[in-house]
């Protein structure tokens, strides 16, 4: 009960956190449940009044900000990765918003939206990059002793690549995905002007099915992981409560939690943690890693995750056909 984890930005929680943040979701639920309840028997005529649900809740994502030539760099490297499985359908940004779940302060942050739609599952999708910050995880060389698990990253370790590319809006990064709606509002607040600003800041889920959508396409990622590490032979050592349960069930998107017509409590749930790690990152940021790499190893740690993905495909893919020989032996 005493353990603490941390995400990918130094936020720490613990069980009691976890638990802290379930409890004000069933509160919330009882809430929600009641007033409902009471609207409904105003409708029929048993009840003689109705209270207006209080639908302020701060807003503060907007366009602005422009990008240094290293950060635009890096954004066209990302651009030509989406345009790989993804076409483009809409580009917004840079847009502004606070990001304390990454550094822990109100700073505004630079975020570049797009509006996509899948080749091949004819599907559209939201993405959405912290363009003024990159996160840059030092890769050991094969056989050397690293600080964390590097299943996930051995087919980049193996090919000599030196960091792994972090995404730092992939859900798992943290378990506080609010920031998600604001931006998603904020772009569609520019998309169609004609619709009423107050209800889409209030309710900032008028593009939660492309969210949704996202988060379907960033579960199977976490499968690929899933496999990689039964392969490997590690999935059963793993931090299964950390990575699984926490980081990867996004209560805070599911439960709809940043639309004032579903959150009754006068209070925000927390989800993000109660800690900050005094360890240290073990990230490096663009400024120190691009002067000791070339351009095209940059290119290549930019390109990072499709190298993973197209390793991950066929490894799975032997695998699937050799258990497929293997059961047809057994059957003959």
């Amino acid at each position: 009960e005493g353990e603490v984890f941390e995400d990918v930005f130094g936020n720490t929680y613990t069980f009691r956190d976890v638990l802290s943040a379930v409890d004000s979701l069933q509160e919330n639920s009882r809430a929600l449940l009641s007033d409902v309840e009471h609207k409904n028997k105003f409708l029929v005529g048993t009840a003689m009044s109705v209270s207006a649900t209080s639908m302020k809740r701060s807003f503060k994502a907007h366009l602005g900000g422009s990008l240094s030539t290293e950060q635009e760099q890096a954004l066209n490297i990302i651009e030509e990765n989406i345009s790989m499985f993804w076409d483009v359908l809409e580009k917004h940004g840079p847009l502004r918003c606070p990001f304390p779940q990454l550094d822990g302060t109100t700073q505004e942050h630079l975020f570049v939206g797009y509006i996509l739609h899948n080749r091949l599952t004819k599907t559209k999708g939201l993405s959405l990059v912290l363009a003024d910050t990159y996160h840059f995880l030092p890769l050991p060389q094969t056989g050397a002793p690293a600080r964390y698990d590097t299943v996930s990253f051995a087919p980049l370790i193996e090919r000599n690549i030196p960091y792994w590319y972090q995404p730092a809006t992939n859900f798992y990064t943290c378990r506080d995905q609010r920031y998600w709606a604001q931006l998603a509002t904020a772009i569609d607040l520019v998309r169609r002007p004609e619709l009423s600003r107050s209800a889409l800041v209030r309710q900032q889920s008028s593009l939660f099915h492309l969210i949704l959508s996202t988060a379907g396409g960033e579960m199977l990622r976490y499968e690929w992981i899933v496999h990689a590490r039964l392969r490997a032979g590690t999935l059963l050592i793993y931090r299964t409560f950390n990575y699984a349960l926490c980081l990867q069930t996004n209560p805070s998107l599911f439960y709809v939690t940043f639309n004032k017509s579903v959150w009754r409590l006068a209070r925000e749930p927390v989800f993000v943690g109660s800690g900050r790690s005094t360890h240290g990152s073990v990230y490096k940021t663009l400024p120190q890693v691009r002067p000791e790499l070339s351009d095209d190893m940059f290119i290549t740690v930019m390109k990072g995750a499709q190298i993973r993905q197209q390793v991950w495909r066929e490894e799975q893919n032997a695998w699937r056909e050799g258990h497929k020989a293997y059961a047809i032996a057994r059957r003959t």
